[in-house]
């Protein structure tokens, strides 16, 4: 598709159609992530960011080193992915309760 919109003959040969295609997904993700992240901010639900980025930080790392070593060890990923919904899961009953005694 986007091979015929610009033809990959006239990029440097630097730039490849996957550099355009990352360049698109992160455009695309931060255009549809923004509206939520606006609301979480409205809602002053701090914690819930301060969750989102912690996971992406350990997200990132993991990535990182699994770029570093060359390995991509899936039974790891497996449980950070698990492990980090587990967690979400808990915050979020952690904070319907106390909303609930609050309110009472």
């Amino acid at each position: 598709m986007i091979e015929e919109l610009l033809p990959l003959e006239y990029l440097p040969d630097v730039i490849k159609a996957e550099h355009i295609y990352l360049l698109a997904g992160a455009f695309l993700s931060y255009i549809l992530i923004r509206p939520l992240l606006k609301w979480i901010v409205s809602m002053k639900s701090y914690y819930l960011l301060y969750y989102m980025f912690v996971s992406m930080v350990l997200l990132v790392i993991y990535l990182f080193g699994t770029v570093i070593t060359g390995q991509l060890n899936v039974w790891m990923l497996s449980v950070m992915l698990q492990s980090l919904s587990a967690f979400g899961g808990v915050l979020v009953l952690y904070y319907i309760i106390r909303r609930l005694f609050k309110n009472i």
